[in-house]
């Protein structure tokens, strides 16, 4: 389309002897061949919406708007693919789509609640060591899509080394150890966060599985 109208312009505007000058016409014949001057308005319209420069330069009020236009239009088709692309480029990821998505809720929720600063720090804290820990996967989330006979085995699958290693669990038989890996949740805890603070009620008990306390 951008060819065709800079082509009815070229056609209708008048003779410029200089070569150096927006849609120079080298010759009388020029506007009665339209081959060529097809070929050089998709060059120029080609050479507008790619990087925006050319070896043709407007020179009247009326080119020079024309000439914005095509590379106002140029730019969009830039952002355009660039935002396709990028989609394209996070769906191959759905997990970090999914992940993406969840801690946009998360901030917006923070946002409108006017959570303090120091607690919006740990909170995305939290999300960049679930990341680099589980790459913002739930586990547990995962797990509970199982049936129950493949839920135990699997979970059994996992856990499994690791209570034969817990001092308190040694020497006790795999019924025992089964029985306990029912009841085992797996959770990511940042640096500097309290697990239990004197005082506190807590029913749980806690496997280190990485890092120290």
């Amino acid at each position: 389309i951008l060819s065709c109208i800079t082509a009815m312009m070229m056609v209708n505007m008048d003779h410029i002897a200089s070569a150096s000058v927006w849609m120079a016409i080298y010759d009388d014949d020029f506007v009665d061949d339209f081959e060529r001057v097809y070929l050089r308005s998709v060059l120029w319209a080609w050479a507008q919406i790619t990087n925006g420069q050319g070896d043709m330069s407007p020179q009247t009020s009326c080119q020079i708007v024309w000439t914005l236009i095509n590379q106002f239009f140029g730019s969009f088709i830039y952002m355009l693919v660039l935002g396709k692309v990028v989609t394209i480029l996070q769906n191959f990821d759905l997990g970090a789509a999914e992940f993406n998505l969840r801690r946009d809720m998360v901030s917006t929720f923070l946002r409108i609640r006017d959570v303090p600063p120091a607690l919006r720090r740990r909170v995305h804290i939290y999300f960049d060591a679930l990341w680099d820990k589980k790459r913002g996967m739930d586990e547990n989330a995962v797990i509970k899509l199982l049936p129950s006979f493949l839920r135990h085995d699997l979970i059994w699958s996992i856990n499994r080394h690791f209570l034969e290693k817990v001092p308190m669990f040694i020497g006790a038989d795999a019924n025992c150890l089964m029985i306990m890996n029912k009841f085992l949740v797996h959770e990511v805890i940042t640096r500097g966060e309290f697990l239990v603070r004197t005082g506190d009620w807590e029913s749980s008990l806690f496997f280190v599985t990485s890092g120290s306390l």
